[in-house]
Protein backbone atom coordinates (compact mmCIF):
# COMPACT_ATOMS: atom_id res chain seq x y z
CA UNK A 1 0.00 0.00 0.00
CA UNK A 2 1.03 3.54 -0.55
CA UNK A 3 2.84 3.29 -3.56
CA UNK A 4 0.56 3.87 -6.36
CA UNK A 5 0.73 6.96 -8.23
CA UNK A 6 -2.68 6.87 -9.68
CA UNK A 7 -6.22 5.46 -8.45
CA UNK A 8 -7.06 2.34 -10.05
CA UNK A 9 -11.05 2.22 -10.07
CA UNK A 10 -10.81 -0.67 -13.15
CA UNK A 11 -8.19 -2.23 -15.31
CA UNK A 12 -9.00 0.38 -18.10
CA UNK A 13 -10.00 3.75 -15.81
CA UNK A 14 -7.76 5.35 -13.16
CA UNK A 15 -7.57 8.92 -11.50
CA UNK A 16 -4.78 10.97 -11.19
CA UNK A 17 -3.49 11.20 -7.38
CA UNK A 18 -4.39 14.43 -6.48
CA UNK A 19 -8.47 13.40 -6.85
CA UNK A 20 -8.01 12.19 -2.95
CA UNK A 21 -8.16 16.13 -2.92
CA UNK A 22 -11.35 16.51 -4.87
CA UNK A 23 -15.30 15.98 -4.11
CA UNK A 24 -17.28 13.40 -5.36
CA UNK A 25 -21.22 12.45 -5.73
CA UNK A 26 -22.69 9.51 -6.90
CA UNK A 27 -25.86 9.96 -8.10
CA UNK A 28 -28.16 7.14 -9.78
CA UNK A 29 -31.34 4.72 -9.06
CA UNK A 30 -31.33 2.13 -6.07
CA UNK A 31 -29.56 -0.36 -7.26
CA UNK A 32 -27.24 0.98 -9.93
CA UNK A 33 -24.10 0.50 -8.23
CA UNK A 34 -23.62 3.85 -6.07
CA UNK A 35 -21.85 1.85 -3.37
CA UNK A 36 -19.81 0.01 -5.17
CA UNK A 37 -18.26 2.24 -7.18
CA UNK A 38 -17.66 4.83 -4.28
CA UNK A 39 -16.18 1.73 -2.56
CA UNK A 40 -13.61 1.14 -5.65
CA UNK A 41 -12.64 4.83 -5.34
CA UNK A 42 -12.29 4.80 -1.62
CA UNK A 43 -10.18 1.34 -2.39
CA UNK A 44 -8.29 2.96 -4.75
CA UNK A 45 -7.31 6.16 -2.43
CA UNK A 46 -6.46 3.62 0.46
CA UNK A 47 -3.94 1.66 -1.63
CA UNK A 48 -2.41 5.50 -2.64
CA UNK A 49 -1.90 5.53 1.03
CA UNK A 50 -4.43 8.23 1.47
CA UNK A 51 -6.72 8.50 5.06
CA UNK A 52 -10.62 8.55 3.98
CA UNK A 53 -13.90 9.36 6.69
CA UNK A 54 -16.91 6.90 5.57
CA UNK A 55 -20.21 7.85 7.54
CA UNK A 56 -22.08 4.82 7.06
CA UNK A 57 -25.52 4.71 9.36
CA UNK A 58 -27.00 1.56 7.40
CA UNK A 59 -23.65 -0.67 7.79
CA UNK A 60 -22.98 -1.14 3.30
CA UNK A 61 -19.68 -0.17 4.05
CA UNK A 62 -18.43 -3.02 6.27
CA UNK A 63 -17.03 -5.40 3.77
CA UNK A 64 -14.22 -2.45 3.14
CA UNK A 65 -12.10 -3.59 5.89
CA UNK A 66 -11.96 -6.80 4.35
CA UNK A 67 -10.03 -8.46 1.58
CA UNK A 68 -11.57 -10.20 -1.35
CA UNK A 69 -11.96 -13.60 0.20
CA UNK A 70 -14.76 -11.83 2.79
CA UNK A 71 -12.93 -13.30 5.57
CA UNK A 72 -9.03 -11.19 5.71
CA UNK A 73 -8.79 -8.12 7.18
CA UNK A 74 -7.58 -5.77 4.22
CA UNK A 75 -7.72 -1.87 5.07
CA UNK A 76 -7.08 -0.95 8.61
CA UNK A 77 -10.21 0.64 10.63
CA UNK A 78 -10.02 3.22 13.23
CA UNK A 79 -13.25 4.38 14.70
CA UNK A 80 -13.38 7.77 16.00
CA UNK A 81 -13.10 8.76 19.95
CA UNK A 82 -15.94 11.02 20.90
CA UNK A 83 -14.68 13.76 22.58
CA UNK A 84 -14.84 14.22 26.66
CA UNK A 85 -14.98 17.91 26.46
CA UNK A 86 -18.06 19.40 27.56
Amino acid sequence: MGERKDIELSKDLHLPLDAVTQTFAFLARRGAGKTYGASKLAEGMLDTGAQLLVLDPVGVWRGLRLAADGREKSFPRQLPTPSLRS
